[in-house]
């Protein structure tokens, strides 16, 4: 049937085609292909309907409308269509195997495009924004298939996904699909980058797939290859979908680490999400997040306001998320399973965690830079190495997350780690691991952690910031060590929760300082040792530290040895204490049920005012008034 209707002024649109040629140049690797020789035999375009057209597109005039409810097969002619004509899907309706050279202000339903339908001139407008892909109108050819065929494929989607986005589509949708895509860089086209050999999503497009969707890395071995890109495309959205790498079918017979083979990469790209997705078996990353050259660059451009969200990213073999550059980016409500993992036909590679935000620096230059970060809600299990790892970054915030493995942090300044809940699943014997770690480095500072439930861990939390630290409100139970520290500055750690744990709170290697740092308020309960403060300040005279209002309950002897600028005020503890090795320290308002314990090698210490249930016990050959050891106004019964 056609019908012709007075349409609005056209609107002027740039010139494109939909005809892409594929290189003759020969191939530079040797591909790995599916064990199939048989020659791929393509199916025909699927079309809407069969029922013929009783009249011809010849005669089209400017700006009418013409509905195509039948079979218009164009037996390779090419139909010229004037401007502002509107060419209209209804059911049934179907043009293939020709040409429409089209003019400015034209418009045509996405229902009627498929492979065997050549567009030229003009670019058209699609009717509806939203375009469903349906792979057999387009010769994309499912299954296992030689090279040649997953290049094809991967060159098909790319370019209808990006002339759909010419035609004013915003929303591609694909449902059931299950085939494989070429995505090696210098398969034919020589010099490309991993972006530039993906599959691509445009900017601005809405990508929605489906669990029927199974988009799969040929196997390959290329070193750096990835399977999805939103790559220079701002306000792109990646939805649902089911992405498969080629970590147990990959040639890594050249050598090297082949660590970069990653699933889906967001390069370059603001205003991005991605939700919903199930990606596995990566070479490399599930998900890598980075900039367009470093950032002293001209050309350099970062990701800003990232959403990554609802995912599962399962067994890569690298990272289940890397952010390497990025500012604005929240990662939330995703599962990483198994990440780092070694299987049966491929070994993990380092570093091998769920997370790892890792911008590049050296020697003092800064090449780039992550920052403003949120991880929250998500699960993480079965990890390689350990959960969540800040490398190097600023304000980062890691909150409320279930996890099996540790949250640890390199260097930072301004992050935050709290309300997470992180359970070891070994007994702690065989879990050398620590819950939460800080690395003793110059760069951290102002960072908090606070409210996390730990369990399982042979250490809970180990500080080691530099400046001002604040750790409070943790429980910690069941762990070997359950707060150690490093070297500090200006800390406070307070209002913390620890029970059943080999060792409350002690001293993280050997000479260690604490400057002006407080350690308050905190309830160490049925520990075999409350504290044990040994190899703190050993050379520094005039550093100081405060252990306050602590309540420690232990079976046995808590220690201090080896220690100097320490104020042990107003503690209750429950065992002995035994002090040994200390110099220029204060013992102050305590109470103490069990025995005070002076051992030999203290100097300068005041012991006072506090109730010893059995007294001292003084273990040393020392003249006190010449160490100037003084005990004065202590109640012992």
């Amino acid at each position: 049937m056609m019908i012709q209707r007075n349409l609005i002024a056209p609107i002027l649109l740039s010139i494109f085609s939909l005809t892409f040629a594929c290189s003759n140049e020969p191939l530079t690797e040797d591909p790995l292909a599916s064990t199939s020789t048989e020659p791929i035999q393509k199916e025909p375009v699927q079309t809407n309907g069969n029922t013929p057209c009783d009249f011809a597109l010849t005669n089209l005039t400017a700006n009418t409308t013409v509905i195509i409810d039948c079979m218009m097969d164009l037996q390779g002619q090419t139909i010229n269509v004037p401007s502002g004509v509107t060419i209209e899907y209804q059911t049934g309706g179907d043009i293939i195997n020709g040409t429409l050279n089209f003019s400015d202000g034209d418009i045509i339903s996405g229902e009627l495009l498929n492979g065997s339908l050549e567009l030229t001139g003009a670019t058209a407008q699609l009717k509806e924004p939203t375009f469903n892909f349906i792979p057999n109108r387009w010769d994309i050819v499912e299954g296992e298939v030689d090279d040649m065929v997953a290049y094809d494929n991967k060159l098909i989607l790319n370019k209808v996904l990006k002339d759909i986005q010419l035609m004013g589509g915003t929303t591609f949708k694909i449902d059931k699909l299950d085939a494989y895509f070429q995505t090696q860089p210098w398969f034919v086209e020589k010099s490309q980058s991993q972006q530039d050999s993906a599959i691509q999503v445009p900017a601005g497009m809405h990508l929605i797939m489906t669990n029927n969707t199974n988009l799969r890395v040929q196997p390959n071995n290329g070193k750096r290859v990835a399977l999805l890109a939103v790559y220079k495309a701002d306000n792109a959205i990646v939805e649902g979908g089911v992405l498969h790498g080629d970590r147990d079918t990959h040639d890594y017979s050249d050598g090297g680490t082949h660590e970069w083979g990653h699933v889906l990469i967001v390069k370059a790209s603001k205003n991005v999400i991605i939700k919903n997705m199930t990606l596995m078996d990566a070479g490399g990353d599930g998900i890598a997040v980075n900039a367009y050259g470093h950032a002293s660059d001209s050309n350099y451009i970062y990701c800003d306001n990232v959403l990554i969200t609802g995912n599962k990213i399962i067994r890569s073999r690298r990272n289940g998320l890397s952010i390497t550059d990025g500012r604005n980016i929240i990662v939330e409500n995703n599962e990483f399973i198994d990440s780092g993992t070694s299987t049966s036909n491929s070994s993990g590679v380092a570093p091998m965690w769920a997370l790892d935000i890792e911008p590049y620096r050296s020697g003092g230059t800064i090449y780039e830079i992550a920052e403003d970060i949120t991880i929250r809600n998500n699960i993480e299990k079965g990890s390689a190495q350990g959960g969540f790892i800040i490398y190097t970054g600023d304000r980062i915030t890691i909150e409320s997350n279930t996890m099996e493995n540790g949250i640890h942090y390199r260097q930072t300044s301004g992050s935050i780690i709290r309300n997470n809940k992180i359970t070891g699943v070994s007994d702690i014997s065989n879990n050398a691991r620590t819950a939460i770690g800080a690395e003793n480095r110059n760069g951290n500072k102002d960072n908090v952690i606070s409210g996390n439930t730990i369990s399982g861990f042979n250490t809970g939390i180990n500080v080691g910031d530099y400046n001002s630290i604040e750790v409070f409100d943790n429980v910690i139970n069941d762990c070997g060590k359950a707060i150690g520290y490093q070297s500090l500055l200006n800390a406070k750690i307070h209002d913390n929760t620890i029970t059943s744990c080999d060792l409350g709170i002690g001293s993280q290697g050997l000479n260690v300082t604490l400057e002006n740092s407080e350690f308050y308020n905190n309830i160490i309960t049925d520990c075999k040792l409350g504290f044990n403060l040994n190899y703190t300040n050993v050379e520094e005279l005039s550093n100081t530290f405060t252990i306050r209002n602590n309540t420690f309950e232990s079976s046995s002897n808590s220690e201090v040895k080896y220690v100097k600028g320490l104020e042990f005020i107003n503690n209750n503890l429950t065992g002995d204490i035994r002090v040994g090795e200390t110099e220029n320290s204060s013992f102050r308002s305590n109470t103490i049920v069990g025995q005070f314990k002076i051992t030999s090698g203290c100097k300068n210490l005041m012991i006072s005012d506090n109730y010893i249930t059995d007294c001292f016990w003084d273990n040393n050959n020392d003249d006190y008034s010449i160490v100037n050891i003084v005990k004065q106004n202590n109640s012992c019964n």
